[in-house]
């Protein structure tokens, strides 16, 4: 038995994860979605996200492949070296160093028009405006479907705006899988993980790919596995 560990991005839930996951167990693969605290509570902040993940971890059948999606990218950057996790793989994320401007960029980021503040501790995506773009409009009818059924959830900013504590894919092996056309990462930022990264796959596609393109996501993570130990 092999276990596919599916961590979801910010504003998003474990339902996101739904083709994946069907792909992914039509496969054998047993499959775990952590429910990130971030979005269920107001006092949570990534380490909380962390350790989430780490349960998962240790429930699971080697071999185990942990996937972050955009956002869940930081959360398994900030593993620890459990020697219980056999890849990682970043799917529209960028493996960050502890070092990094990326905090400041997340705060600029924050401030975008196109977010909402329920409260002082949270940030979430304005759906109606999301929905409403062409972008959106452009999905197929079935996930378009999802998201309207499936609302973005609100981030706590303790999580989201954290700075990367950890590098965990310095000690385990990694894949990465980015869109060609993903906004949300810079040109320079995809020709450093082409050029420093033995299995990075530039691929046709958006940030959105485990909605939009699950069989690539989900044969991705199949090919990762290796025997366990």
């Amino acid at each position: 038995m092999a276990t596919a560990i599916l961590v979801h991005g910010a504003w998003s839930s474990p339902a996101d994860w739904r083709w994946v996951a069907a792909r992914l167990r039509a496969e054998g693969v047993e499959t775990l979605i952590p429910d990130l605290p971030s979005h269920r509570h107001w006092s949570a902040d990534r380490s909380d996200d962390v350790q989430e993940v780490i349960t998962a971890i240790r429930s699971a059948a080697a071999p185990v492949v942990v996937t972050g999606w955009s956002y869940g990218g930081a959360v398994i950057g900030d593993l620890p070296d459990t020697g219980l996790v056999d890849r990682l793989v970043y799917v529209s994320s960028v493996p960050e160093p502890v070092e990094t401007d990326s905090q400041e960029e997340s705060s600029d980021l924050a401030s975008a028009p196109w977010l909402l503040s329920p409260d002082e501790a949270t940030v979430v995506l304005d759906d109606a405006w999301w929905l409403s773009t062409e972008e959106v409009a452009a999905f197929p009818e079935e996930v378009i479907r999802h998201l309207r059924e499936h609302r973005r959830r609100p981030i706590t900013r303790a999580a989201w705006l954290a700075p990367q504590a950890a590098e965990a894919w310095r000690t385990v092996p990694v894949t990465i899988v980015i869109g060609r056309s993903d906004s949300l990462i810079p040109a320079e930022q995809k020709e450093w993980v082409r050029t420093h990264f033995d299995d990075a796959r530039i691929v046709e596609g958006d940030h959105f790919l485990p909605l939009l393109q699950p069989d690539l996501v989900a044969e991705v993570i199949c090919e990762t596995f290796v025997p366990a130990n």
